[in-house]
């Protein structure tokens, strides 16, 4: 996509891991760098778009800074399983803003401004809905038994999406859900449904090198692993600090004795 003002197609190759948002902080009058993820992106869209509407001048700057955190919000989408209504939804913000900029590369600044008060300003809310609803984490919990959909009922919904439960180690099921969650076995799960796989089982070190064969070890989260080692580790100290408390306790005791 291009920008205003910025011709060639080299300038607007640019890296989510690299990009820079600017958006100007009223308080203080000082330039705010965003560097992190697409939470923060698309928190700083929204200051933009009020910018937008408080701001008669500079808009050729906001709108700048507006199209590099589409580009990065999109570029991060690309391996998500979006649905192609969502889709439509990213696509018809990217050809506003590809209207927009035709404007204002062609001097008709008015007509710009126009298509953004009539046109990007309404339907940014609508894109950022959608765009929120693809930023949690999409986990799959791996294990079914009594401890997995109370690990789910754990997890901050409005953080992370259960899309799964993994039926490994494979036991016989009558049903082909828990809850309204749907359970797949390793044959029948695609790599790009999700962003972890949560091991919650007992057989947890077995789980994790059966699912290093199917997957990239940087998408498995051995839960129960650090569960039972920080669980062991968290006795250890206090048994420790109990018993190194004891003889000052006993001796309190005997010499009021």
């Amino acid at each position: 996509m291009n920008r205003i003002g910025l011709i060639s197609q080299d300038q607007l190759c640019i890296e989510p891991q690299k990009i820079e948002v600017f958006v100007e902080n009223q308080v203080g009058g000082k330039w705010m760098t965003i560097t992190k993820g697409m939470h923060d992106v698309l928190e700083t869209m929204k200051l933009i778009v009020q910018e937008l509407i408080n701001n008669e001048k500079e808009k050729e700057r906001l709108i700048n800074s507006f199209i590099d955190g589409y580009v990065f919000i999109s570029n991060g989408l690309e391996n998500r399983n979006i649905v192609s209504q969502d889709i439509k939804v990213i696509q018809k913000l990217g050809n506003i803003l590809v209207s927009v900029v035709e404007r204002f590369n062609s001097n008709e600044i008015s007509q710009g401004e126009s298509i953004i008060n009539r046109e990007l300003i309404p339907f940014f809310s609508v894109w950022g809905k959608t765009i929120s609803s693809h930023l949690k984490h999409k986990l799959v919990i791996c294990g079914i038994n009594v401890y997995s959909p109370k690990f789910h009922e754990l997890l901050d919904d409005t953080e992370y999406e259960v899309v799964g439960y993994l039926n490994l180690p494979e036991v016989d099921l009558e049903a082909e859900a828990i809850g309204n969650v749907p359970i797949f076995s390793l044959n029948n799960i695609q790599d790009n449904w999700f962003d972890y796989i949560v091991i919650v089982s007992e057989h947890y070190n077995a789980i994790e090198e059966v699912l290093g064969r199917f997957f990239a070890p940087e998408k498995t989260i051995n839960y129960m692993k650090y569960a039972i080692e920080y669980s062991s580790l968290y006795n250890n100290l206090f048994l420790n600090v109990s018993v190194k408390s004891s003889p000052p306790s006993i001796q309190t005791e005997t010499m009021r004795k």
